[in-house]
This record gives C-alpha cells, sequence and structure tokens, in this order.
C-alpha cells in the first residue's frame, strides 16, 4: 500500500495558495470571484487574445458566477459556455431533477454487496428522498465494508455508537443524501411500519435473498395491493429467478458469473499464437467493485425508465429483476455472438485488444503505464509520432485494423510502440499525444487524480463538508446536467439518526412509541447501539423459494395465459417471477419508451451503447452516419479469418434492399468485410440513415429531424457540433423541449486535459481503474470489455431518463454532459475518500477485494473459483476447512476484522491451500450445503448453454433477417410491465435513408437523387464505396 502525507483539502489551503479549479468544491466556491479578478483567465481551447473586449467581460461574468442573458451567451467561445452551464459552483441555484420522488432503500445486515446502496446514491444525489431501512442490530452490511479501520477506513460521529469502529468507507461513500432508520422487519409489528412507509413512496429497492421479503408479506406481491403506483428493484447477485439464483451474492462471484473474469488478465505477450499466449491465464478480478456498478447503474436506468412509463402512460408500477452481472454481461461487445457463430471462447488478452489495434498499455522511461491508442486516422498520426523508418513501413503495411488485430501484426506493433515509449516519459507522451490527436496519458493513481485540474475544476473530486462527520473528499456526481444539476448536501448518516423525524411523519409514531420499539429491539436507538447484536432472534435472510405453486394456475401461466393478481398469489415466489418475466411474452407487453425519438449522431461504443439501450426499451432511434464511411465500429471485431465479421448480402440472408438509393445494391459493400461483431451489440433497434450533417443541407436535415424528437446523442469532440451550428446552442432554439446528450473523454469544459482524444482505454488509465487492476508483482491492467464506454454510456442513459421524467414536471429540455474518464472515477468505491482522510493511496490487490475478505478467486484441482463469506457464512467456510482453520472464528468475527493485510494473508493461506486439493463442483457442493459463497468463473461458452441466462432473457437467440441466426446478450435489467427487446440486431449503412426522409422531410423521389449525387446522403450498403476526405 503505497502512502503519502495526508492531502490538504481545500477548505484548508490559504488563500495565496488555493486556485480557481479548487473552487469547485462546496466549501471554496465562494471564493470564485476573488480569485478570478486575482489570478485572471487561462482559457484551453481557443485564444484570450482573439477575443473582442465584450466577449473578454463576459467570459469574466462566467468565471465570477455572474448572470448572463441568452443573447450574452451567443456570444461566448464554446469552453466558456459550457462552463457556464455546468459549473459545479452554481448546483444549488438549479432545480433538482428527481425532486418529489420518495424511495425506501432496504439493506440487508449481511453479505456486503453494495449495488443497491450504489443505485439509491444515483437516484438521491439528483434530488430523490432516500430513506434506508436499515437492520437495527447490525445495520446495512456495507457499514461494515472498507478498509481496516485502524488504517482509516471508516468514519464516526459524535453520538454514532454501532458499528463500534463507526461506518467503514464503502458504505459510508454511498450513503450520500440518504435518511437512515432502523426496523427489524422480520416482526409483526416492524413489517407494520414497513408497509406504512411503502404507502407513501414511489420505490422500492432491496437486495435480500430472492423471496425473502415475499416470504415476510411485504414482498411486490403484497405491497402492489397498498400501492398501485409502486416501483419495486430488486437487486440481487443472481436475479430473483434461474437456476443459479439461490446462489449466495458477492462481488468477486458476479465477475466470475458474467463470464469478466474468464478473459481478464496478463498473458505471454512473445508466444507465437494468441492461444500459446493464453497457456497458464490466471483468471484476474477487476479491482474496484465493478460488480456492485453493474448492479447499482442497471438499477438506477431500470428504476427512471419505469417512473417515467408511469407518468407518460400506465400511471401503475411495476416490478424489477436486476442481476449484479447482467449489464456487466451486455457489456461485453462480441462474447457471445462470436462464440454462437464459430465456436471460438473469448480468451484473454492482457493489455492489447483483440478488436483493435493499437489499443495497449505500455511503459515509458520513468516506469509509468501508459495508453497510445488509436484507429482510422489516428493510426498515421501514430506511426508519424514513432518517426522512425519501421513505423513507416508498419503504417502502409497494416493500414487497416482489420488486418493489425491479427497476432503477429500486433506483436510487431506493439514492440514498436513499446520500444517508442521507453524512450519517453509519461508527460512527454501526453503532450505528444495531444498535438497528435491521438489517445495517449498515463494511469493515474488516486492521488493524481485528486491533484489534477481538470478533475477538481469540474468537481469529479471535491471536498464536502458533511455536519456530521466533517470535511470529506469525494467523487462528485456524474452525469452533469445544464437545468436540474446532481449535488451533494450530505455524505453519511449514523444507523437510525431519522427514527423519529420519518416514522413520526409516515408512520404517526411518537416519542414514547419509539422508546418502547427501542427497548423492544424493534428499531434502534440514534445512531445505533451495541447491546441490540444480543437480542437479534430472528433471521435476516432467507430465500422465500419454498412451498408449492397452485398447478392450475402453474399450467395457465406456462401456456402463456394471463394470470389475475388472486392467480398470481397462488404462486411460488420463484415461479410468480417466472410467470412474470417469462421470455415469451416479451412481445405482448407495451413498450417502456414508445412514442419518442432520438438522434444518435454517435460513433465507437460510448454513444451508440447508450441509444441501444433506450432503442431496447420502445423508443424510436435514427442512427446517422457518414456515407462512404460509417461507424467506426463497424470495422471493429475479432479476425476476419475467425469469424469476427458478419456480410448481409440478398442472397445468403433473404433480405432485399429496396428504393432509388438501392438500385442494383444486393450485398453490403461498406465494409468490405461485412460488419464486425464489435459493432452488433449497439447497433439493435435502430433506423440507419446514410447522411453529411457537416454545414449545408446535411445539417438541415438533421434540424429537421430535431424539431420531430425527443432526444439527440453525440460523442464527437467538444464544441465540434457547436461549431457546425448544430449544437445545443443552435438545437434548443430549434426544439426548446430536446434533450441533447453530449459524451466524450474529457467532457465539454475544463482545465489541461479538455484538448485530449479519448478511447475507452485512456478513460480507463485516467481515471484510477488500470492502476488498481491486476497483481501487485505484475502489470497493471486494463478491464478487457470496453467498460468506460459501456457503463459511461449506461451513466448518459441515465441522465436521459432522468431528464425526460424532469421535462415531465417542468415541460423544459436540458443539456446532459458526460465525460467517460470521471465515469470511471465514480465508479472506483471508497478509495479517494480514504485518501483524503489518511493519505492511503489504493494499490492493486491481485484476487482479493480490498474491502471485503474472503470475497476473492482462488485455484482448485481443476479450474478457478470465486469464494466469498459475510461474518456467519464464514463459520461454515471454516468447518469446511477443519483443523487449519481453527480459531479463526474467534480471531476474525467481523469483516472489519478481516480485512487487514495480515489477515488477509492468513486466510487466504488457508483458503488456498484448502481449495488446491477440491474440485471446484465439490467446493460448490460444499457452498451449498455450509452457507458460504461459490461460483466457477464461467466463460462465453458456459453463458450460451446454461439455462440460467436464456431463461431471464440475458442471452437470446435470434435470427436477424440481415446477419442471420446468432446468440447475444438480451437486455437488461428485467421489467415486469414493459420488458426490452431485440426486434432487429443490426442493419447495414444507409438501409432506412430513403424511408426517414420522406417520412420526417417529405423529400421526393428528385430530392433523394440529388443529395445522393452531391454526397449528402449514401446508397444502401455503402454502395457508392469508400470515402476518405472528411
Amino acid at each position: 500500500m503505497a502512502k503519502q502525507a495526508k492531502p490538504t483539502l481545500p477548505s484548508g489551503l490559504d488563500r495565496g495558495d488555493l486556485t480557481y479549479s479548487f473552487t469547485s468544491s462546496q466549501t471554496t466556491s465562494h471564493l470564485a470571484s476573488e480569485l478570478t479578478s486575482r489570478d485572471g483567465i487561462r482559457p484551453i481551447a481557443y485564444n484570450w487574445a482573439d477575443q473582442s473586449e465584450e466577449v473578454q467581460g463576459l467570459i469574466t461574468k462566467v468565471w465570477k458566477l455572474e448572470e448572463l442573458t441568452p443573447e450574452d451567451l451567443e456570444k461566448l467561445p464554446y469552453e466558456e459556455y459550457s462552463r457556464y452551464l455546468f459549473d459545479p459552483r452554481r448546483r444549488f441555484d438549479k432545480p433538482e431533477a428527481l425532486d418529489g420522488i420518495r424511495i425506501l432503500e432496504v439493506c440487508r445486515p449481511d453479505w456486503s454487496v453494495f449495488g443497491l446502496q450504489f443505485c439509491g446514491s444515483l437516484l438521491s444525489e439528483h434530488g430523490a428522498e432516500v430513506i434506508k431501512v436499515e437492520d437495527p442490530a447490525k445495520g446495512d452490511a456495507m457499514r461494515w465494508a472498507g478498509p481496516p479501520p485502524e488504517e482509516g477506513g471508516a468514519m464516526k460521529a459524535e453520538g454514532e455508537n454501532w458499528p463500534p469502529h463507526g461506518t467503514s468507507l464503502a458504505g459510508f461513500c454511498e450513503n450520500r443524501n440518504k435518511y437512515s432508520v432502523t426496523m427489524d422487519i422480520t416482526t409483526p409489528e416492524g413489517q407494520e411500519m414497513f408497509k406504512d412507509l411503502a404507502r407513501n413512496v414511489d420505490v422500492v429497492i432491496e437486495n435480500y435473498d430472492a423471496g425473502f421479503l415475499d416470504s415476510l408479506g411485504i414482498g411486490y406481491r403484497q405491497l402492489r395491493k397498498l400501492n398501485p403506483r409502486l416501483v419495486y428493484c430488486g437487486i440481487t447477485g443472481f436475479g430473483q429467478f434461474g437456476e443459479e439464483a439461490e446462489r449466495k451474492g458477492f462481488e468477486t462471484a458476479t465477475q466470475a458469473m458474467g463470464t469478466l473474469s474468464s478473459f481478464t488478465g496478463a498473458i505471454q505477450y512473445d508466444a507465437d499464437s494468441a492461444e500459446e499466449a493464453q497457456a497458464g491465464f490466471t483468471p484476474t478480478r477487476v479491482g474496484w467493485p465493478i460488480g456492485a456498478i453493474s448492479g447499482g447503474l442497471g438499477g438506477a436506468i431500470a428504476i427512471c425508465g419505469a417512473l417515467l412509463y408511469r407518468e407518460r402512460k400506465s400511471g401503475k408500477g411495476q416490478m424489477i429483476d436486476v442481476s449484479s452481472y447482467g449489464l456487466m454481461m451486455r457489456s461485453s461487445d462480441c462474447s457471445f455472438s462470436w462464440y454462437s457463430s464459430t465456436k471460438e471462447v473469448r480468451g484473454p488478452y492482457g493489455n492489447w485488444d483483440m478488436s483493435l489495434c493499437p489499443y495497449g498499455l505500455h511503459r515509458t522511461k520513468d516506469d509509468r503505464y501508459v495508453v497510445v491508442a488509436g484507429v482510422g486516422r489516428l493510426w498515421w498520426a501514430i506511426c508519424d509520432a514513432i518517426g522512425t523508418e519501421n513505423s513507416d513501413i508498419l503504417k502502409n503495411a497494416f493500414a487497416e485494423n482489420s488486418i493489425r488485430i491479427l497476432w503477429t501484426p500486433q506483436q510487431q506493433i506493439n514492440e514498436e510502440i513499446d520500444q517508442w515509449t521507453s524512450q519517453l516519459t509519461a508527460r512527454e507522451l501526453d503532450q505528444i499525444g495531444i498535438d497528435g490527436g491521438f489517445a495517449a496519458g498515463a494511469a493515474q493513481n488516486i492521488a493524481e487524480i485528486c491533484a489534477s485540474p481538470h478533475f477538481v475544476d469540474r468537481a469529479s473530486v471535491l471536498e464536502v463538508e458533511d455536519p456530521l462527520y466533517g470535511n470529506v473528499l469525494i467523487q462528485g456526481t456524474r452525469p452533469s446536467f445544464s437545468g436540474s444539476p446532481g449535488r451533494i448536501k450530505w455524505v453519511s448518516r449514523p444507523m437510525g439518526w431519522d427514527n423519529e423525524t420519518i416514522l413520526k411523519r409516515y408512520c404517526g409514531m411518537s416519542r414514547d412509541d419509539l422508546k418502547r420499539l427501542e427497548q423492544d429491539g424493534i428499531v434502534s436507538p440514534k445512531g445505533g447501539s451495541p447491546r441490540l447484536i444480543t437480542l437479534q432472534k430472528n433471521p435476516v435472510s432467507l430465500n422465500g423459494h419454498s412451498g408449492g405453486s397452485n398447478q392450475s394456475a402453474l399450467a395457465k401461466a406456462r401456456k402463456g395465459g394471463e394470470l389475475t393478481e388472486a392467480e398470481e398469489d397462488t404462486l411460488t415466489y420463484d415461479d410468480f417471477c417466472r410467470y412474470l418475466y417469462d421470455q415469451k411474452t416479451v412481445s405482448k407487453k407495451p413498450k417502456m419508451l414508445d412514442g419518442m425519438r432520438l438522434i444518435d449522431f454517435t460513433t465507437m461504443i460510448l454513444g451508440p451503447f447508450q441509444c441501444a439501450m433506450l432503442g431496447e426499451l420502445g423508443m424510436e432511434i435514427i442512427k446517422l452516419e457518414f456515407p462512404g464511411r460509417g461507424d467506426a465500429m463497424r470495422y471493429s471485431g475479432p479476425p476476419e479469418d475467425q469469424g469476427g465479421f458478419l456480410r448481409w448480402t440478398e442472397e445468403g440472408s433473404g433480405t432485399k434492399a429496396e428504393g432509388i438509393l438501392a438500385e442494383g445494391v444486393t450485398e453490403e459493400v461498406l465494409p468490405s468485410t461485412g460488419s464486425g461483431l464489435g459493432w452488433l451489440d449497439c447497433a439493435r433497434n435502430k433506423l440507419h440513415v446514410s447522411l453529411d450533417v457537416h454545414p449545408g443541407p446535411g445539417a438541415d436535415i438533421l434540424r429537421n429531424l430535431v424539431k420531430k424528437s425527443d432526444v439527440l446523442v453525440e460523442n464527437v469532440r467538444g464544441g465540434t457540433m457547436d461549431a457546425w451550428g448544430i449544437g445545443y446552442r443552435q438545437l434548443s432554439k430549434v426544439n426548446p423541449k430536446l434533450i441533447y446528450a453530449a459524451s466524450n473523454g474529457p467532457g465539454q469544459w475544463g482545465r489541461d486535459d479538455l484538448p485530449r482524444a479519448s478511447y475507452d482505454i485512456l478513460a480507463q488509465a485516467m481515471g484510477g481503474s488500470v492502476y488498481i487492476t491486476g497483481h501487485p508483482d505484475g502489470e497493471q491492467l486494463k478491464v478487457p470489455i470496453w467498460v468506460a464506454d459501456y457503463f459511461g454510456g449506461a451513466t448518459a442513459t441515465l441522465g436521459i431518463l432522468v431528464s425526460l421524467l424532469y421535462r415531465e414536471k417542468s415541460g423544459e429540455g436540458q443539456m446532459i454532459e458526460n465525460s467517460q474518464l470521471e465515469a470511471i472515477t465514480r465508479f472506483l468505491g471508497p478509495g479517494i475518500t480514504w485518501y483524503g482522510k489518511t493519505g492511503n493511496i489504493q494499490e492493486r490487490y491481485g484476487n482479493r477485494h480490498r474491502w471485503v475478505c474472503p470475497d476473492g478467486i482462488v485455484s482448485t484441482s481443476d479450474g478457478f473459483v470465486a469464494i466469498g463469506a459475510d461474518d456467519d457464512a464464514c463459520k461454515g467456510l471454516w468447518q469446511c476447512i477443519g483443523s487449519k482453520a481453527d480459531g479463526l472464528a474467534a480471531k476474525y468475527p467481523y469483516n472489519t476484522d478481516r480485512v487487514n493485510e495480515s489477515a488477509q494473508d492468513e486466510i487466504y493461506g488457508i483458503i488456498e491451500e484448502w481449495a488446491a486439493g477440491k474440485t471446484v463442483a465439490e467446493i460448490e457442493a460444499l457452498a451449498k450445503q455450509h452457507g458460504f459463497g461459490a461460483c466457477p468463473v464461467k466463460n462465453s461458452e458456459d453463458a450460451c448453454s446454461q439455462p440460467h441466462y436464456e431463461e431471464r432473457g440475458e442471452i437470446q437467440q435470434i435470427n436477424d433477417p440481415w446477419y442471420g441466426s446468432l446468440k447475444t446478450q438480451g437486455p437488461v435489467p428485467l421489467y415486469s410491465g414493459t420488458p426490452g427487446y431485440i426486434e432487429v440486431a443490426g442493419k447495414p449503412i444507409g438501409w432506412d435513408t430513403e424511408d426517414v426522409l420522406r417520412r420526417f422531410c417529405g423529400l421526393t423521389s428528385e430530392q433523394i437523387k440529388e443529395l445522393e449525387a452531391i454526397h449528402v446522403i449514401g446508397k444502401v450498403a455503402g454502395a457508392e464505396n469508400l470515402r476518405d476526405w472528411w
């Protein structure tokens, strides 16, 4: 563990040392005007001297937080226009998007899985009133998860009595803006209180074992009778039903279940083939809680979508089933379609990429890991920057990405880059990348992120003054909103801190009532109490799959019949969930976002994934691609000779191209290889239009489409659309209700990082993921899925749904700004707060969880397995291990005792020795018998062949009219009332151009022909052939 001096927070700096960037913290924002007057303004993307005196005065007003008129805003450089819209110093002057939404966050006291808490935080920081319901004896399990308390891994407020160490940082950081009440929901009186709360809320989120609340009479089936408008969301490791649903959920298990672990890790780069490079590979866990983020982010998206449908259409709630691995699997690009097409099982590629090259991590002469990445014209820029005779040979020999991704070219290219970067410092490479326009940057640790002017100016890291815990360094809210920004009002509350306020308001409880309930152990005193841990009588976790279903109702359900609520109540919980989420009934149910339209001007994954998620929910997506080129991701996939591309032909598919733009077109021309599998999972359910939106007729067509649309999504470099006259500044006049979502790497404004080109791998490096992933004695590692693109895109999807929900009451559109670098930083967990409190810098921890023990991957006699246990389950695990584990239960009773390094070394030493003598199947059987968690490391073959994934629709067999039969990821999460669906997997470039131009713009055949003749639009399937002049 690296450590440096505890950092000085912004409020602790002398004014003479305080820079403007650090005034983004809530503790220092009042000094912004003073520092502007003292230090002046340093632009990044424009020249100050080129601005008129009037514009300079307006820019100064922006930095001093003064109000500008709409006319003033028109005159600003784009960088300053964006700063004005999104400046976090203004956040408390604006309304909150989810104000008026009330949520119960029902937290289990065992098993530290914090997808639920992350979900609640994403909603509370945007204005929802979130009430945590915690067990009175132990509280939320996440209060016991984090860095070792003796190393500063917990915060304790005055009056906080339990847990004994205070609140561990993993739970502390995701208690933002939440109220805390305690309630023993296993007692009849506690259940009645819970029902009173549920009558008064919009949403219930819970993370107990599937069916546990139902077995207590307070699950979705019961609560919907009390509150028909209720949206109920269960976030578990493996879902509410399915053959894997009864597994114990823990972080590493979700990574193993989602197949990610099976291709994350180091390889032998000097091997003769990819297969040889993967020999002896060790599956490796990601160093941040990607499973929890997957579950929490997926849940928040689903909740906002369900609330929007309730407000727009139905007036009713529904149930949402979130598996924590679901979004992770959905983000695994071509793993499953590739296996289903070729039987190729995806394996590790280390710090290279199987679909893009160059796209990797390298070492510099100052021993830093750095990114060098770029495709298309950026490949040429990289070769020119290297400037050797060999790089010039490689540039021409491997001009196409489809050639570069083959093993031997990858080796030659990456070896050349290795030699080049070894002669440079990380800082020198940074500047070369910015000057050359390709992605280059160092893997940053948490201390570097917290000191970065770009991150702090944009409040992706900020200081918050908490009324109970003091000044805290923490990640800011994401994404950013121009009209209704998120904010952190406080960071945490001790257990039961709000019992009196909340239970009086919603349950009519008096102080005397509360005293009696405290004495009976049904609620805790304010701040918790250690005595209640000895009074706990009832089990706090139990699976609800018991008893038998009414056979008549069950038979009707299995035939696809529609059950009444009374009939549903006669089913077991397991059968009830199978009925609710039956994949055979998806097409019979309404589409959540039906009637809404989105313009998709995006490329690669970051933007396209946002649009695909919304398309799965029924929004009409119009995908714009440049004629003669198309989306760059069409050229991405595993090697062509290994089945990485699918090509439409009329003869092979039976699907015929029609219309004046399709004359003579019988096969896909661009890409010449067909479309890559890396593109396909983000192309589904879209209308594909070939259109050049540069200033001129194409931009006019876009404006016409915007008049009729609800959302526009783009992910080009900041200011590009504005310069073309089709940015938010211009389009908001065309359609004031437009939601405009702009995503890229560094954001639309900021400091020195603003000009960077960005890819997913750069966001992983600069956002903090790379530095903490890998083994302590090995290399820093990237996550092999494009996680900053997919999860960054999902963050923007959440922003779009939040904005649409806010528009329902305000009638106003707004702009959303989404940075994939900052999204990664937001996902890291409590490391930033730990660093701010102690100076400790989180390092790589290999296959162990830094905050929870045991929770990791170990080797068995025939493979690898994830093993995890909470405090009680550890006893069962120690019993299985036998005499070598004697004394561990007494020595390490709580997770807080087990997470320090010496304890983890002892515990894992014993577990690893024991597991090495057993098979994966034997450990699974013992785990089921003794109550601890175990999950094999599954791969793409397992996902495509095991019933659990298919029954839940997380893997689906589709028959696409253009690209044929394949298995692919299904929409996640699962919705009882408005399920996601896959209508088409994708289409060739420009397939729907003519239809869209006729339907929405009223163009005639003659006008369409004229636009094609001047290359404003293209022919179907790229039949105009490749053009590179943009």
